[in-house]
């Protein structure tokens, strides 16, 4: 496994891992490119030595509202490579990454139907602080999470 940055080249993969892991809640890829823009970042992983394909994505962003808190917009890993551990190393490395430039929380929202990703984040430190009613386009749901 190989945690980096993405290349610019590399960008149509990581729609199409958003796109696999979200089928009805997919992003358009302006929305994307306005993190950036922004100051927002991504890392991905490559699954395993010598292979550059990759395999998980973590974006994140500071929060126009309160910016002290670092926001995970998404986090997404393809099928076949999920219950590996990824998608635990993006958050501890978002965390880590909040922690250095002195975010002083994460916060991030989650199907309520996600148990998961809800147990990952909660053994990850995070705790639901908040819930959004109807957030998805099917009705489900949001919970926020946050990790101070």
């Amino acid at each position: 496994m190989t945690m980096r940055r993405p290349y610019l080249d590399e960008f149509p993969r990581l729609l199409e891992i958003e796109a696999e892991s979200f089928p009805t809640e997919a992003w358009e890829p302006e929305l994307y490119v306005d993190i950036l823009q922004n100051g927002g970042e991504c890392s991905v992983i490559t699954e395993g030595l010598g292979s550059d394909r990759i395999v998980a994505q973590i974006w994140t962003q500071r929060m126009e509202d309160r910016p002290d808190t670092l926001e995970i917009v998404s986090l997404s890993v393809t099928a076949d490579a999920r219950r590996k551990g990824y998608a635990r190393s993006l958050v501890e490395m978002a965390i880590r990454h909040a922690r250095v430039n002195r975010f002083k929380s994460v916060s991030l929202h989650v199907r309520a139907d996600n148990t998961g990703a809800q147990q990952l984040y909660s053994s990850l430190g995070f705790r639901q602080v908040d819930v959004v009613k109807r957030y998805y386009l099917d009705d489900v749901d949001a919970y926020v999470f946050e990790r101070s």
